[in-house]
């Protein structure tokens, strides 16, 4: 988010949210909570995860177009947890971006590599 809309980490936290909200992005983790070992998503306790709010943000902000998935197991848990809760409306109106992870332990790809696909979503902003 540094290199697509000035968010970088050098800023202060506040300074980078608002920097995202300026360019029409919001954050908002698929998941409220979770049981996992370690830090890694792929030790998230499936039967644990509790799903955010994400359709009643979707009701109340009809203009959300787009979601980007930071990793394949956001993409999963938002699937499986929340698009069922969805109606075909809101489902029709919105592009759906599985986005490489861009945690340090997604080793498997460059930084450049990340940056490249994650410009996709430019094109909703």
């Amino acid at each position: 988010m540094g290199k697509l809309c000035q968010a970088g980490p050098e800023l202060p936290y506040f300074a980078r949210i608002a920097a995202l909200q300026n360019t029409g992005i919001a954050l908002w983790d698929v998941l409220q909570a979770c049981d996992r070992e370690g830090s890694l998503d792929g030790n998230i306790r499936k039967e644990s995860e509790i799903a955010n709010d994400l359709p009643g943000l979707l009701i109340g902000y009809p203009t959300i177009r787009a979601i980007g998935f930071n990793g394949a197991k956001a993409r999963m848990a938002y699937q499986r947890l929340v698009q069922p809760a969805l109606n075909p409306q809101i489902i029709e109106r919105l592009e759906l971006f599985s986005l490489p992870s861009t945690s340090p332990a997604n080793a498997g790809m460059t930084y450049e590599e990340k940056l490249k696909q994650w410009r996709a979503i430019e094109r909703t902003l």
